[in-house]
């Protein structure tokens, strides 16, 4: 049975008090306290690698690590592992977040159609929104650009200021239109 009590307690000491001192052993002593540290470490079953001496803060006295590398290894790999599918899921998502933008029918999303509609007295149904909204839609002029999320806003904002005139006169002639000739009375949708 190794000498466990006295090597933790020195330890311990080391680690709490820095170094402490210690009745010097003699060298066969050391040599086979380090003799019975290997023998323990292949006696638990670890697989033993040659020692690494450290020297500590005092510097004449040695601690003997035994390096499991083995284990080490396998826990640095599936670190790396799973770092590197990180990575990868955050590249592929920076590359994903790029989408399709119909800008027009974005900023009719950002305008309060309801307003105007009610403005010039056009039926509130959920029909007669749907073919207003399609009515102004399909007179301006298609825009669709590819944009990531972040510069979504700015680009409709800019387009919502170069065509505001023109959006203006486009839901003001929907509204009119569908006042006068407003289709949820039908059976179908394409009668005139």
């Amino acid at each position: 049975m190794p000498r466990k009590t006295n090597k933790t307690s020195h330890v311990m000491n080391l680690i709490t008090n820095g170094s402490a001192p210690e009745p010097e052993d003699t060298a066969d002593e050391k040599q086979e306290e380090a003799e019975q540290g290997k023998q323990d470490v292949k006696a638990e079953g670890g697989t033993l690698k040659e020692p690494i001496p450290r020297i500590t803060a005092s510097g004449d006295k040695t601690v003997v690590v035994v390096n499991d590398t083995s284990q080490n290894e396998n826990i640095s790999s599936k670190i790396l592992d799973r770092l590197t599918d990180q990575l990868e899921e955050e590249i592929q998502g920076k590359l994903d977040n790029y989408h399709m933008v119909n800008v027009m029918e974005q900023i009719l999303k950002r305008l309060n159609l309801s307003q105007y509609m009610k403005q010039y007295d056009v039926c509130m149904c959920s029909r007669c929104q749907a073919d207003v909204t399609a009515l102004i839609l399909t007179r301006l002029p298609a825009k669709y650009v590819v944009v990531d999320e972040s510069s979504t806003a700015p680009i409709i904002g800019y387009y919502e200021s170069k065509y505001k005139v023109r959006i203006l006169t486009e839901i003001i002639k929907a509204c009119m239109d569908v006042k006068e000739n407003p289709r949820h009375d039908r059976s179908s949708p394409y009668d005139k």
